[in-house]
This record gives C-alpha cells, sequence and structure tokens, in this order.
C-alpha cells in the first residue's frame, strides 16, 4: 500500500481519503455558510460525497480558498481562528502555527478555549502550500492576514466570521 512519507508522518490512503472528506467539508463550511444559514430544517439534505470527488472540489479552488481548506483539515483549526492568522504567526523553520487570535462576528478576539491559544504542528506539505499562498498574496509581511479580503485592502480576514 503506496504511504506518504513526508515530514516522517505515514498516511495510508485511506488516511488520505478520510482527509480528502474532511477538506471537502470544511470548503463547504466556509463557502456556503451563510446559504446554509437561511435554511430552515426542513429545506437541509445532507449529501455525501466520494473522496475523488473531494479531491476534484478541491484542485478546482482558487489558492487562498484551497489553501485555507487545506489549513483547516490538516490542524483541526476553527475557522475563526485560521482566518485570525498573521504571516507572523507562520513558523516555517520549525513547521508551527502560533494561534494567538480568532475573527468572529467580525471582530478580533481571544481564541475559543485556552487550549486553542497554542501552538499547533504543521506538516510539511501543508508548509508547502502555506509557503505558495504567501508568494502569490500580495499582502505577505509578517503583520499581513494570511486569509485577507482583497476588497478590504487586506485590513481585514477574507470572510466576515
Amino acid at each position: 500500500m503506496p504511504q506518504d512519507t513526508s515530514a516522517g508522518v505515514s498516511l495510508s490512503a485511506n488516511r488520505r481519503q478520510n482527509l480528502a472528506c474532511k477538506l471537502c467539508a470544511a470548503y463547504l463550511q466556509v463557502c456556503f455558510r451563510n446559504e446554509a444559514e437561511l435554511l430552515t430544517a426542513s429545506d437541509y439534505e445532507s449529501m455525501t460525497i466520494t473522496p475523488e470527488q473531494a479531491l476534484a472540489i478541491i484542485r478546482e479552488l482558487p489558492e487562498l480558498e484551497r489553501t485555507l481548506v487545506l489549513l483547516t483539515a490538516a490542524t483541526g483549526l476553527r475557522i475563526s481562528e485560521a482566518l485570525g492568522l498573521r504571516w507572523g504567526d507562520v513558523d516555517f523553520a520549525h513547521h508551527q502555527i502560533h494561534v494567538r487570535r480568532s475573527w468572529a462576528g467580525g471582530e478580533f478576539g481571544r481564541p475559543k478555549t485556552g487550549g486553542s491559544n497554542a501552538v499547533v504542528p504543521m506538516h510539511g506539505i501543508l508548509a508547502e502550500f502555506m509557503q505558495s499562498w504567501k508568494k502569490q498574496s500580495p499582502y505577505s509581511k509578517n503583520n499581513d492576514r494570511v486569509f485577507p479580503s482583497f476588497k478590504l485592502n487586506g485590513k481585514q480576514p477574507r470572510c466576515k466570521g
């Protein structure tokens, strides 16, 4: 069975498939949150997708959204914690992410729990996606937001939170 052994972490094909499904779920949560809030309980219908469908969706995402989906799926960060990140919180040399703030309700605040205000390990593959996004982003200084709103000139995160 082929395995990914990047940075000393072994991922079986089954684990990669599970990760793909989680990635897709995270993307759908971020992108369709507002529409989902408009649905009533009777309007909701669940949908199951295959790992192949999840990967196809992920491949079609723009770089910013793909990186956001991968980050939340690979680290377990809440979307509010991911949106609160600045580039200075991402330690590429030590493969760590420092969770120092969250973005929710249109405001910055503290992470939801004390355990959330922590250092999160960053897998080498995720680090490559993060570095690629940082190179493409017009906002790549330490104090800039990792997932900036281009409409607001990087002054706030991409989503309202």
